[in-house]
């Protein structure tokens, strides 16, 4: 990527960041489904019910709603073992999300859509960053960035490069007027 931004084609390095972040989200649906897998396997003993127990539904329902979305053969084998043990129905509520289970980061996780232009920027900007070559939305924020600190220095003194008038500093008390501690009779 950082090639490509440094060559000056910067369209070339988008589209390919796209698959980079649809990796990244994919890598983060992965670990979210570890994790439901992980709350199965410490509350085995409630699977042994013939209802889903309802500490169990929202991991049980979004393996099924989301194991279509990943590549794991053992994905494909817990999903098909949960819709035997609680049947057709339950996992067609899954699958449809009837009841909104399924927590939104994992329904946009298996979105099919394309990254939004913002992340895909984010990414350009870091890359260009740490490999410290050009990339033109990292030049022009830097820019507007330096606009932006210019009129805060023109603000800090006044607006308009004046410089600032200091107040007088206080005088010091008159010796008399301070008074010596007063011992505390027992």
């Amino acid at each position: 990527m950082a090639e490509l931004l440094s060559l000056g084609k910067e369209e070339s390095a988008k589209i390919r960041v796209e698959n980079i972040v649809r990796e990244d989200i994919y890598v983060e649906l992965l670990e979210m489904l570890e994790l439901y897998c992980e709350l199965l396997l410490a509350r085995i003993g409630l699977l042994d019910k013939k209802e889903c127990d309802p500490g169990l539904e929202e991991a049980v329902k979004t393996i099924i709603y989301s194991a279509s979305h990943t590549d794991l053969k053992e994905m494909h084998t817990v999903r098909d073992l949960l819709i035997h043990k609680f049947g057709a129905e339950f996992a067609r509520a899954a699958i449809e999300n009837d009841d909104n289970v399924i927590p939104e980061k994992i329904t946009k996780r298996t979105a099919v859509e394309a990254p939004s232009q913002e992340l895909v920027s984010l990414y350009l900007k870091e890359i260009a960053k740490a490999y410290d070559v050009p990339f033109s939305e990292l030049e022009a924020e830097e820019a507007a960035d330096d606009e932006d600190d210019d009129d805060e220095d023109d603000e800090s003194n006044g607006g308009g490069g004046k410089p600032i008038q200091l107040e007088e500093p206080i005088e010091d008390y008159p010796e008399e007027r301070i008074s010596t501690p007063r011992k505390l009779s027992a």
